[in-house]
């Protein structure tokens, strides 16, 4: 009997090189090498640079399929466009009006500042909540002091919730075809 060495199907070129080991020495180094990235006006994204250099703060807000761009003057009469129509007109339900404006009785904004906002996509509901969370990243933007004010609220907080995709061979997202014994 002769003994022969099994053939791997790997070229010899292709076969891997044995891996070492890092020790905590060099582990320590390879962390010490990264740069450190200090908080810093340089580090600020310059949309953020920009928005101060005009006259108005520009912000975004989502709920589902909804998304708002909210553009807030501070010295202005207290009007609240949406849509190029007056927000009592656009929203004609009182709650949604409310939705719209929750977050400027609790920074004391009420009456002198400007707000217009376009929104599109989703319900008049979801409409109403995406607009009040890009009117609570404005006020962030304008004063930061706020923000325990508008997080503790919950006007901060995106709502994750989207609706679910139709799966194959279901009729939605879930809900099976109705099974029939004959």
């Amino acid at each position: 009997m002769t003994a022969t060495k099994p053939k791997t199907n790997k070229p010899t070129a292709a076969r891997s090189l044995p891996r070492t080991k890092r020790t905590a020495a060099t582990r320590r180094e390879h962390v010490q090498a990264r740069p450190t990235a200090k908080k810093s006006a340089a580090n600020v994204p310059p949309a953020k640079i920009i928005e101060h250099k005009r006259d108005y703060i520009q912000t975004v807000g989502r709920r589902k399929t909804a998304i708002a761009r909210l553009r807030l003057k501070m010295q202005g009469s207290g009007q609240l466009i949406v849509n190029n129509k007056n927000y009592k007109q656009y929203f004609p339900f009182a709650l949604w009006q409310e939705v719209v404006t929750e977050p400027l009785p609790l920074v004391g904004l009420d009456k002198d500042i400007d707000i217009s906002v376009k929104v599109s996509g989703g319900g008049l509901p979801a409409q109403a909540e995406a607009i009040r969370l890009a009117l609570a990243r404005a006020l962030l933007v304008h004063n930061a002091d706020w923000r325990p004010v508008l997080r503790k609220m919950g006007y901060l907080t995106r709502d994750p919730r989207e609706k679910e995709r139709k799966k194959p061979g279901l009729k939605r997202a879930r809900r099976a075809p109705q099974w029939q014994k004959r």
